[in-house]
């Protein structure tokens, strides 16, 4: 199984406990505790206790647990010391761009030419849209235009703050299919990625799908995603929860148009290195098979 979303641990474990099926847990998120951060639960109160125990128990059952971040790893580790638990990152998915999604308005000037910042991704409760459109507020008029891709919980919200407060230099293409999403970031200036204050496992897969085309990033958050994004020099980090920052960020890039070339160049030749899914999962399967070789897991 995987997690989020938790509710699939029910048929899982049924699976494990009634027809003695081998249970493998991929955990995307660590729960309770991304609610928690997200402000979203009491730590203590009933939900995070009742999800932390499933949670346990599961790690308890499952003959491997498979996390996406150090950071999890040691949170699963911290919660259930005697789990079989390895760590397998998230990846590139590589797919191939189609063109033609963004059409940039004419320009008379080098000056003139319009910036284009793409978010690509679900809108929901860990993202925090409100900062991303008050930032672009900031940047209406530097002839930057922001482009949001996708749907999720917020997508209403965002639709009526954008109708609402008349920010024209915001644009909102829907959920597209994965190529065009991946498409329109190859055409993109930038991608903007951000999560709320206090999240600091999560690593989005939207910053690989812009390494994968070059694309540089601008990043609001903590932890593992400005881990990637520092360490890669494949964009520029702003403080979360900032929206002037952001701005700036953005405008730093629109008057640097050969720097924000090299950060997006970073980006592709450490996603090669280091984040190629192929080389991952062949990883990820030798451990496996060592595991299984010591008689400590199946």
């Amino acid at each position: 199984m995987s997690s989020p979303p938790i509710t699939l641990a029910f048929p899982a474990l049924v699976g494990r406990l009634f027809r003695r099926a081998k249970l493998v847990v991929d955990v995307r998120d660590v729960f309770p505790d991304l609610p928690v951060q997200m402000g979203l639960w009491r730590e203590h109160g009933f939900f995070a206790t009742f999800i932390g125990a499933l949670a346990k128990w599961l790690y308890q059952l499952a003959e491997l647990v498979v996390a996406v971040t150090p950071t999890a790893l040691e949170r699963i580790r911290t919660r259930e010391p005697h789990a079989h638990a390895i760590l397998a990152p998230n990846a590139a998915d590589r797919v191939e761009p189609a063109a033609g999604i963004v059409q940039r308005k004419n320009h008379t000037t080098k000056k003139s030419r319009e910036f284009i910042a793409t978010f690509a991704g679900n809108m929901g409760l860990a993202n925090g849209m409100d900062l991303l459109l008050d930032a672009a507020k900031l940047v209406a008029s530097q002839h930057i235009r922001i482009i949001l891709i996708g749907g999720g919980a917020d997508l209403q919200h965002v639709q009526n703050r954008v109708t609402k407060e008349a920010i024209t230099n915001v644009e909102l293409l829907g959920v597209l299919p994965r190529p065009q999403a991946v498409g329109a970031l190859q055409e993109s200036d930038a991608s903007i990625v951000i999560l709320r204050e206090g999240i600091h496992e999560s690593i989005p897969t939207k910053i690989f799908d812009a390494f994968a085309v070059s694309c540089p990033v601008v990043l609001s958050a903590n932890g593992e995603a400005r881990r990637i994004v520092e360490e890669s020099q494949g964009g520029i980090c702003v403080t979360p929860g900032n929206a002037q920052s952001l701005a700036d960020a953005l405008i730093e890039l629109r008057n640097s148009p050969d720097h924000a070339h090299r950060l997006g160049a970073n980006g592709r030749t450490f996603l090669d290195a280091r984040y190629d899914r192929e080389q991952i999962m062949s990883e990820l399967a030798g451990k496996i098979d060592e595991l299984f070789i010591e008689g400590l897991i199946f």
